[in-house]
């Protein structure tokens, strides 16, 4: 099903809905379908390096177990609480008291205490205004943009009452109580007051746009799409408007209409996404899968980790016959669901370092390096010497390129712990360092064979013979000879053997591993 946008903005709402000079920086979200309540901490967890998405999603988790009472002011008056009186309070001496603040002066307080993100002295404050000037309506809707925000919409909804009766022919009022309820699904009072408003005023946009998404909410797609006509008459350029008329258009399977509405959003923005989704839907109606995943790629550009656009990507790849592509998105997908279920971990247990280096290892299967160092320093900030961390840290060294912070993380690791998979990296980086003997030894101590070891054998034969020591050198292209001709009859064997795989030598003695010493007692 396509996306139908309630991208309405309310920014854009509150602002129309204050009186002139009041519309200033007004703090109110765009509200989504999906809505989201995003906030803010003031400082971040101390020593905790920030990684892209997730340090906004532990904000928001966290202002989330707050939400119910920070907003339990909204859509009430403050009341007066008597004061216990005790007998043998001791005297003190008069204080001057600060001359009260004007309706203007709190409202200019409430606004700096909503950018600082301190939504609870927000809702405090505007409750004193209206206390102050009850038949003012700014407070009113400011605190319905608060209460809004949090996903509040019942109290969002009594106090644009509130402002209403202050205003009874305000048809921006009507309209945004309309959009609150609208929210709420109480369709038959969002369709009334988007009415009322349209009555007010016949070129006002968002409600003919409004009243169309309640349509299309009950499924009267018909007068949904008379609804968008008029919105966009009165403004051509109504992104939304557009946008909602090419979903109703869908709904009816009308493909080819919806597709002109969808491209003509994208003309005017180009980076839509619901746009964008819904134009591949449709194209995947009318059978022209190509199109729907160019549509797909670029939102997924824009949007890289939502999970959903690489499933709908791979149902238009499988359309288009090719399964190869779509099996590589749905792997994604588990990826990305992987990551998400991380993230929950680290948001709900910040101080868990197993979390985060576990994070760090699981970006690194996607090269996305520079997340995967943060979230190893961050383990490791928490608990120093933390040895899956160090390790992580240690293959990401190796793919950067710094050969000996790979050597010397791996080596920490290995005094504490043997791995068979540090010493496996410990010798590519030596490898890449040319300390051949060095590798080999790591590889052998790791039990791994592989064409990187018989590369390292005939480069270590070519250092002895530069030397020379012939018998060495000999000795160690004959090893390599005979480990690619056991390598290339097992892969002849099996076809679909990996490359890199264990095989025992009768040339050598492979050493035992070692008892792993503890690890140093974590403070």
């Amino acid at each position: 099903m396509g996306e139908l946008c309630l991208r309405i903005r309310c920014r854009e709402m509150i602002q129309a809905a204050l009186p002139q000079g009041q519309e200033q920086d007004i703090p109110a979200p765009v509200i989504s379908a999906r809505r989201q309540w995003q906030d803010h901490l003031s400082s971040p967890l101390p020593r905790i390096t920030e990684t892209n998405g997730l340090e906004r999603a532990m904000k928001r988790w966290i202002s989330l177990l707050a939400i119910t009472a920070i907003f339990a002011g909204c859509g009430e008056t403050p009341s007066k609480k008597p004061v216990a009186q005790t007998s043998a309070a001791p005297a003190q001496a008069p204080q001057t008291k600060a001359p009260a603040k004007t309706y203007d002066e709190l409202l200019s307080l409430a606004e700096e205490q909503v950018k600082a993100r301190k939504l609870n002295n927000a809702v405090k404050i505007l409750t004193q205004a209206i206390a102050q000037e009850p038949n003012r309506a700014d407070a009113y809707v400011r605190r319905a943009a608060i209460c809004s925000e949090a996903n509040l919409l019942t109290q969002a909804i009594a106090d644009m009452s509130s402002a209403i009766k202050t205003a009874p022919q305000n048809a921006k009022f009507l309209n945004t109580r309309g959009y609150f309820l609208l929210l709420s699904k109480q369709y038959g009072r969002a369709e009334s007051d988007f009415s009322d408003a349209i009555g007010l005023d016949l070129e006002y946009a968002q409600p003919y746009n409004n009243r169309g998404l309640v349509w299309v909410a009950q499924g009267k797609y018909e007068q949904a799409i008379k609804d968008f006509d008029n919105a966009l008459k009165a403004k051509p350029d109504y992104l939304d408007a557009h946008n909602n008329r090419g979903f109703a258009l869908l709904q009816l399977d009308r493909a080819e209409e919806a597709v002109a509405a969808f491209s003509k959003v994208l003309e005017l923005d180009p980076k839509y996404i619901n746009a964008l989704t819904n134009r591949a839907r449709a194209h995947l109606k009318l059978n022209h899968p190509v199109n729907a995943i160019a549509d797909y790629t670029t939102v997924i550009g824009l949007v890289p980790d939502a999970p959903q656009h690489y499933s709908a990507r791979a149902e238009a790849y499988l359309a288009d016959g090719n399964q190869a592509a779509a099996t590589r998105d749905l792997e994604h997908v588990d990826w990305l669901n992987t990551l998400s279920d991380l993230n929950i971990r680290i948001i709900r247990t910040p101080r868990d370092a197993d979390v985060w280096a576990s994070r760090g290892e699981h970006l690194l299967l996607e090269n996305r390096f520079a997340e995967a160092e943060k979230s190893f320093q961050n383990a490791l900030a928490l608990v120093p010497g933390h040895l899956p961390a160090l390790n992580g840290r240690a293959r990401l060294s190796l793919e950067n390129g710094d050969y000996k912070a790979a050597v010397a993380d791996c080596t920490e690791v290995l005094q504490h712990e043997f791995r068979y998979e540090t010493l496996s990296v410990r010798g590519d980086a030596q490898f890449a360092l040319g300390n051949y003997g060095d590798a080999i030894a790591d590889y052998e101590a790791a039990r791994r064979f592989d064409e990187r070891v018989v590369d390292a054998y005939r480069k270590r034969a070519a250092q002895l013979r530069e030397k020379g020591d012939e018998a060495l050198a000999k000795a160690d292209e004959n090893f390599a000879a005979g480990l690619e001709k056991r390598l290339t009859d097992a892969v002849a064997i099996d076809k679909s053997a990996p490359r890199e795989m264990v095989i025992e030598q009768a040339s050598f003695e492979t050493p035992a591993p070692q008892a792993a010493k503890p690890a140093p007692e974590m403070k």
